[in-house]
């Protein structure tokens, strides 16, 4: 119509055909034209119908075939056109006004689905208001009646309070309380339920009581000391006077049976002691298990009943372990412990030999003299006195050990003197006695104090103490004793001879002179010729002076020739002169 194409509808096979032609998928689309005219409704070309609705007239027996053939092309381009005109048609009109009519119909009942809603909602808020005001009466009428009960058991509660207080203070007399119990009423209730209370609380306080007994009784062991059961026995038999009738009975059994076990122990383990005694004398004794020591005999007291131990010990002895059962009550007597010694071997010599010498242990004396070996000997600390003839003694330790042989050498040398003098040769004597000449080497002397003097003619004497706990080295320096004497007369004489001219010279010395003193004649001897040697001019030489004496002597020198000479002597001998002598020819 639109179109201005006038005709009847569009048969369904059209459409369906038309909308197959512009799907999507290629193969819904009609695959050939064969296969496109055949759901169309359309005669194939062996078919002689026409594809008109009314048919096409029947060509001439004699017609020619060419007008056949150009008749099908044309039909075909119709039914395309037509079917393309349908097709505009269909999807240019039919589809958006489907689609237009779909939108209003959904619309429409969006509007129906939200009045839906809308109305329901109404309704909704109508039932919970609804619901909230009878809520809101039916709070108020609750609260109402809490209020009025409340205020009623307030005061009821107040009320009864009062007379709760009034029975808990004593105000009201037991009869009374007994009496206001019958009642059927909160004053009733509350005066059973207190004398409900006070019947618990006696019984919880009996009970308390009663425990606390018991577990006296029960902490009370069987070897407790006698004051601890003296002490739970006057407390359980307070309680028993006091206590209800139906307390007792369990009280006094559990008493009972405690009280005797306590006495049975008792009985059983009363101490007892013990007594120890040894051979030898003297050991340690130790009771284990408590650990006690005493030195036998020994007396242990106060000794449980039953097994013990002695441990037997003394140097020098194998120690020994004793078992023993102590009886209760009694004094048990151990029999005698012997003890074994250890023994070693014991070797003493001495430098020098021959000392004599006693060993001590315990007692016990061993003499001997050195060497000796000793093989057999109790084990211990030994004391060896050493006793050398007109010597003091020397004590030394010896350790003999068991099975081990022990070996105690004893250096009883004396001391060695090395006594020595500047110059030497000076007698020494010892404690007054002179025993040689310096330098001097004694050997073996006794150890202690001495008197050392050195003399020597001619020098002081030399005196010193010593005391001689080891070897004593001495190296003395004497010194010259001055003399005093006058030179009286001074001579030479003058000789010769094949081996040279010789002069003697000869003096005569006066003076207050004692003692022996060895000289020199010596100093300044100045001569024209040399001196053939020093020694010519110096001669040691021993005098001996006594008070008044002159000495008359000789002092000879060799000269090299004849030339005149001055000799001068000096105080070399502490002369209180000086005399010069000159000598102008032999005779």
């Amino acid at each position: 119509q639109e179109l201005g194409v006038p005709g009847g509808p569009v048969p369904p096979e059209w459409e369906t055909t038309i909308a197959a032609c512009l799907a999507k998928d290629v193969k819904e689309r009609p695959q050939s034209v064969r296969e496109l005219a055949q759901r169309l409704g359309l005669p194939l070309a062996s078919q002689t119908a026409s594809p008109f609705a009314g048919g096409t007239p029947a060509t001439q027996p004699g017609g020619p075939p060419a007008v056949r053939r150009r008749g099908w092309p044309v039909a075909l381009a119709a039914v395309l056109a037509l079917a393309l005109a349908g097709a505009g048609y269909y999807f240019g009109v039919v589809v958006p006004r489907r689609e237009a009519a779909e939108r209003v119909r959904r619309e429409a009942a969006a509007r129906q689905e939200t009045e839906r809603k809308a109305r329901e909602a109404r309704e909704q808020e109508e039932k919970q208001k609804l619901l909230a005001r009878q809520k809101e009466e039916a709070s108020k009428a609750e609260e109402a009646r809490k209020a009025r009960e409340q205020r009623e058991a307030t005061e009821a509660r107040q009320t009864l309070e009062n007379f709760r207080r009034r029975v808990r203070s004593g105000e009201i007399s037991m009869a009374e309380l007994k009496h206001i119990a019958q009642e059927q009423s909160p004053r009733g209730r509350l005066v059973r339920e207190r004398l409900e209370e006070l019947r618990n609380e006696q019984e919880t306080a009996e009970l308390k009581t009663r425990g606390q007994i018991l577990q006296l009784i029960d902490q009370l062991e069987e070897n407790a000391p006698r004051e601890v059961f003296d002490e739970t026995d006057k407390q359980v038999r307070a309680y028993l006077a006091g206590a209800p009738e139906r307390q007792r009975a369990e009280v006094n059994r559990a008493w009972l049976r405690r009280q005797t076990a306590w006495k049975e122990y008792e009985a059983a383990h009363t101490p007892g002691s013990l007594s120890v005694t040894t051979l030898p004398a003297g050991a340690s004794v130790t009771l284990l298990p408590r650990n006690e020591r005493k030195p036998s005999p020994a007396l242990f007291t106060d000794v449980p009943p039953g097994a013990v131990t002695l441990r037997v010990e003394r140097e020098g002895f194998e120690p020994r372990d004793v078992m023993l059962t102590v009886k209760a009550g009694v004094e048990t007597k151990a029999e005698v412990v012997r003890l074994v010694p250890f023994t070693g071997a014991a070797v003493v010599v001495s430098t020098p030999a021959g000392v004599r010498f006693t060993l001590e242990l315990g007692g016990r004396q061993l003499e001997g003299v050195t060497p000796r070996r000793m093989p057999s000997l109790p084990q211990g600390r030994y004391r060896v006195t050493f006793q050398r003839e007109g010597w003091d003694p020397v004590v030394r330790m010896l350790e003999v050990n068991r099975d081990k042989e022990a070996v105690l050498e004893a250096d009883l040398r004396g001391a060695t003197f090395d006594l020595r003098s500047t110059p030497p040769g000076g007698r020494v004597i010892l404690n007054g006695r002179e025993v040689g000449v310096t330098p001097l080497t004694l050997t073996d002397m006794k150890f202690g104090d001495y008197r050392l003097d050195v003399l020597r003619d001619g020098y002081e004497n030399y005196a010193e103490k010593i005391s001689a706990t080891r070897d004593v080295t001495l190296n003395v320096t004497l010194t010259e004793t001055p003399v005093t004497a006058a030179l009286r007369r001074l001579s030479a004489r003058r000789w010769f001879s094949t081996s040279g001219t010789r002069t003697e010279l000869t003096f005569d010395l006066e003076g207050n002179i004692t003692g022996l003193q060895q000289g020199l004649f010596s100093g300044s001897k100045p001569v024209a010729g040399r001196v053939e040697s020093y020694d010519a001019h110096e001669r040691r030489l021993t005098v001996v002076f006594t008070q008044g004496d002159t000495l008359t002597g000789r002092l000879p020198l060799q000269l090299l020739d004849d030339h005149n000479f001055r000799v001068t002597v000096v105080s070399q001998l502490g002369f209180t002169n000086e005399i010069g002598f000159t000598d102008r020819g032999g005779r």
